[in-house]
């Protein structure tokens, strides 16, 4: 049966090239790159809703750092948060910021404060460091840090983290 080993060679050529996967087959991610404070972020682009100027923020009394203030997007009232303000509690010299980032997670929107958006930027996905252990339990709204220095958002985890997600 001189069959058998032509048949064997290409089964185990088949399993190593199935073990592989696909050249090519990388997952891309699209990411919108912005900036608040010293920090640089990505926010998932199936999450953003829209960036627009700052324009009126009318700030909220005894609310949260956390919590720039409230704007009105398409009719609804939002709440602008500041990542800023997420990453480094208490009173501090900020700037206005320029930028709102609507971001949407299950039907739920809210704004992120922004210094300067850079722009979409598009990576493999398989390129994300771990959140750096200085954050603390305040790294629970971040996925990973891509390249060497920006924090991808997590929405699911944004808007479910009460501390950040809470006005009061």
């Amino acid at each position: 049966m001189a069959g058998e080993p032509d048949e064997a060679l290409l089964r185990r050529r088949a399993a190593r090239y199935a073990a592989r996967g696909a050249p090519g087959a990388l997952e891309v991610a699209e990411h919108l790159c912005f900036s608040r404070g010293a920090g640089q972020y990505a926010l998932p682009l199936e999450s953003l809703r829209e960036v627009r100027p700052r324009g009126h923020v009318a700030r909220v009394p005894g609310a949260s750092p956390v919590v720039a203030g409230v704007f009105q997007f398409r009719g609804e009232l939002l709440s602008a948060h500041d990542l800023a303000g997420w990453r480094e509690p208490g009173p501090g010299a900020r700037s206005r910021g320029e930028w709102l980032v609507v971001v949407e997670h299950q039907g739920a929107r809210l704004g992120l404060v922004a210094d300067a958006v850079e722009g979409i930027e598009r990576r493999d996905a398989g390129q994300l460091g771990a959140v750096p252990v200085l954050l603390g339990e305040r790294g629970v709204c971040f996925r990973g840090v891509l390249g060497a220095q920006r924090l991808l958002i997590e929405p699911e985890r944004l808007f479910s983290t009460p501390a950040f997600f809470r006005a009061f």
